[in-house]
């Protein structure tokens, strides 16, 4: 099991694995009947579901400060399973959660797993739609709009552009981007007036 190896140990393992899948011809291949298999997968889905507070209270985690290189192990190895078919929804909906993060690194690494994932294995456009659907429903309250948030909408139609091609939801989009948009330049404004008052008085 991962969890009774160190966590370089298991960064390393986790590593190896998609190494050793991701070439051609696959050198491992993961086979969900062999118990051990299923229990490295059932962990890899584990590192990358659960939340931090639920992982620190694990042995191996408890000194651990910032997990997030272990969950971007965790992901490439997730998107390197894409051959496996009862499991292909699944890693898709992770590799998906990983890229609504609000960390930065991971919203990055799981662009690139997704990448990845599509590449071995394309998704239905109507799975596709759904989930892209829900974050631009997000975006469409300019109150909501972040850089995090822009970043995943960019990746989000590099990766899935046919699921960008409702006129309306790009009209949307663009309305409350130029809404955004004047708000920060108006906060930038006040910003400056502050800034000007205060070397005055100084």
């Amino acid at each position: 099991m991962l969890r009774h190896q160190p966590v370089n140990a298991q960064i390393g393992l986790m590593d190896g694995n998609t190494f050793c899948t991701t070439l051609y011809p696959r050198l491992f291949t993961i086979d969900l009947k062999i118990m051990e298999h299923k229990v490295f997968f059932t962990e890899l889905l584990s590192l990358c579901e659960a939340d931090d507070v639920s992982l620190q209270k694990l042995p191996c985690y408890k000194s651990i400060n910032n997990l997030v290189p272990l969950r971007k192990s965790a992901l490439r190895a997730l998107a390197a399973c894409h051959y496996i078919p009862e499991c292909r929804e699944k890693i898709f909906q992770v590799l998906f959660k990983a890229l609504n993060s609000n960390n930065n690194e991971l919203v990055e690494s799981g662009f690139e797993c997704m990448k990845s994932f599509l590449e071995g294995h394309a998704m239905e456009l109507d799975i596709v739609a759904t989930m892209c659907g829900n974050l631009a429903r997000t975006a469409q309250d300019f109150r909501n709009i972040n850089l995090n948030l822009l970043k995943r909408l960019n990746y989000l139609a590099q990766l899935f552009p046919a699921a960008f091609n409702d006129t309306k939801l790009c009209e949307f989009l663009l309305s409350d981007l130029r809404k955004w948009l004047e708000q920060a330049i108006v906060a930038y404004k006040q910003h400056l007036q502050v800034r000007r008052l205060g070397i005055f008085f100084y």
